[in-house]
């Protein structure tokens, strides 16, 4: 059984992820409005799926299936993308904190509990949306624009070349790669040796290799797809799955006023995305 997981949308598992979906093999999760990022926690028993809606939510996976979903105990904030990281023996997640910059809890049962000095913040936060975190504590970040306020959403709304994605180590912020136009999902390889990039506004992911002493990356491969990357996911290493929208306006119009207009999703598979030319 494969996991597909769709934030801002449903949660859904499928025997298989291709052509249309059968509305039986689907389960539907309600949790608060606003879920944009969703990860696995394989680290607890049984495993679950940490939801990021406000406040987050874990939903448990039993026999296969999805649970009901609990609510956890954790400090008032606005989570748009998160990572889960399992360091020793503990379990990590950072977060992206609307209005704040990043935040890192320590997921102990059903409690988000703040870390000393976990509150991350940097002029280079600017419109973020993709998170990514190493095992060693360092942090990718994609932004959808290198601009806040009305200058970032009018870069957005016309598909300036101007996000990025910047990178947290040792304690300073740097960018680390520049234009990425409308970053959005972020990930890393299990061995956290790669680091893929969704570039929204251009219908492509990047691949990128990652130098793991120093963190910095080269890029390696350009995968080309017929709608706009969201979030990317993997179903079974190096098998890849990516949600995706095929109108990028209606997207837009969605976000805006979200009960006048609204947007299909569709999902991607990559199936071997360390491939030399992923297809």
């Amino acid at each position: 059984m494969k996991w597909l997981f769709l934030a801002g949308a449903i949660l859904m598992s499928l025997p298989m992820i291709a052509g249309e979906l059968d509305p039986k093999t689907c389960r539907v999760v309600e949790v608060e409005a606003g879920p944009e990022d969703i990860e696995l926690d394989r680290w607890s028993t049984p495993p679950r799926l940490m939801v990021g809606p406000t406040p987050p939510v874990a939903v448990p996976i039993v026999d296969g299936m999805l649970g009901e979903k609990v609510a956890l105990e954790t400090p008032k904030f606005h989570p748009i993308g998160i990572s889960l990281v399992r360091t020793g023996d503990k379990t990590l997640l950072y977060a992206i904190s609307k209005g704040v910059g990043v935040e890192v809890f320590e997921l102990s049962g059903n409690a988000l509990i703040p870390l000393p000095n976990g509150k991350l913040t940097s002029k280079l936060i600017t419109t973020p949306n993709g998170i990514a975190a190493t095992r060693l504590g360092e942090i990718y970040v994609s932004n959808m624009s290198a601009h806040g306020g009305i200058r970032g959403r009018l870069s957005n709304v016309f598909r300036a070349n101007n996000g990025n994605v910047i990178h947290y180590r040792d304690g300073e912020w740097m960018t680390e790669i520049s234009p990425v136009r409308f970053g959005n999902g972020l990930l890393l390889s299990p061995d956290e040796s790669q680091l893929w990039v969704a570039a929204f506004a251009d219908r492509k992911i990047h691949r990128y290799r990652r130098d793991t002493g120093a963190g910095k990356l080269t890029h390696e491969v350009t995968i080309e797809l017929e709608a706009y990357p969201d979030n990317i996911k993997w179903s079974t290493f190096p098998e890849l799955v990516a949600a995706v929208h095929p109108s990028y306006w209606r997207t837009g119009l969605h976000i805006t006023l979200p009960k006048m207009f609204h947007s299909r999703s569709a999902v991607a598979m990559i199936r071997d995305a360390t491939a030399a030319a992923p297809g």
